[in-house]
């Protein structure tokens, strides 16, 4: 079974968030693990619902009482870990180790303040050992059907195929590979051909596409590429991490991308 690790700040939860987490597990068959964070997601709690992390406090009980209530309504496989240690971050980042997917509710402006500044949200997505998932605070669930990946066309580096397809099968989603050329030249369009070539003879499934679009704006074609492609319905955008550190995610392009998305982001490594 699949374990997601969702942190929870039970001072700004959103209880919105906690149902995405709780839908995901339920559509996915896996195992939904709580962490009480200290100050995490900078999500301000608002609303009720029928999963509500309103009155909680941070102790094990309360936990306990989520847990048994997420099982009992939802009959998610569910269970918590207590904090452990002064250094919550370095605690995540240990953690991944034995799960397959982190979710983290966050708001825009922190999202892209953390992004840029290298807090404690990027260095997480640097550092993970399994898949990050970036969730507005004010994002409705969706079940996942398609997955976009973001390549960088004057790259060498080929995408992690093996972790892309085992996301692909485990949400049962179609997955496209695009391109953003700011400007045309014939090599690098021979190249974008040659190379998904070679990604649909490494994917070896059916559930894959590829598109290259020439704009030099890049942020904004990507944000316009996804809600044109993925119809505001299911909305799931995926970037490579070292691509967001190295090359064509630098820091502008992130800044920019953070403040104006609507849709969940998620990271993989290499």
């Amino acid at each position: 079974m699949k374990r997601i690790l969702f942190p929870i700040d039970f001072s700004t939860s959103h209880d919105q968030l906690v149902k995405y987490a709780v839908h995901m597990a339920q559509d996915t068959a896996a195992k939904l693990v709580l962490l009480p964070t200290h100050s995490l997601s900078g999500v301000q709690h608002t609303g009720t619902s029928a999963v509500s992390v309103d009155t909680l406090e941070d102790g094990p009980e309360r936990l306990a009482e989520l847990c048994d209530e997420i099982r009992s309504i939802y009959h998610v496989p569910t269970d918590y870990l207590e904090r452990s240690g002064k250094d919550e971050m370095k605690n995540i980042i240990q953690l991944l180790n034995s799960f397959d997917l982190l979710l983290l509710g966050v708001k825009q402006d922190l999202l892209t303040g953390e992004l840029v500044n290298g807090n404690s949200i990027f260095k997480i997505l640097r550092e993970a050992s399994c898949p990050v998932l970036l969730i507005p605070a004010d994002f409705n669930y969706h079940k996942i059907s398609r997955i976009l990946y973001a390549l960088d066309p004057e790259s060498d580096h080929q995408p992690p195929f093996e972790k892309l397809k085992n996301l692909a099968q485990w949400f049962n989603a179609e997955v496209r590979f695009l391109s953003i050329v700011k400007h045309y030249t014939p090599s690098l369009e021979q190249k974008m051909d040659r190379d998904f070539n070679t990604f649909q003879k490494e994917w070896g499934m059916g559930n894959i596409s590829f598109d290259y679009v020439y704009y030099e704006d890049v942020p904004k074609c990507l944000d316009h590429y996804v809600k044109t492609w993925l119809e505001n319905d299911v909305i799931l955008f995926t970037i490579h991490t070292s691509s967001l550190i190295e090359s064509l995610f630098h820091k502008s392009v992130v800044k920019e991308i953070a403040s104006c998305a609507a849709y969940p982001i998620l990271t993989v490594h290499r």
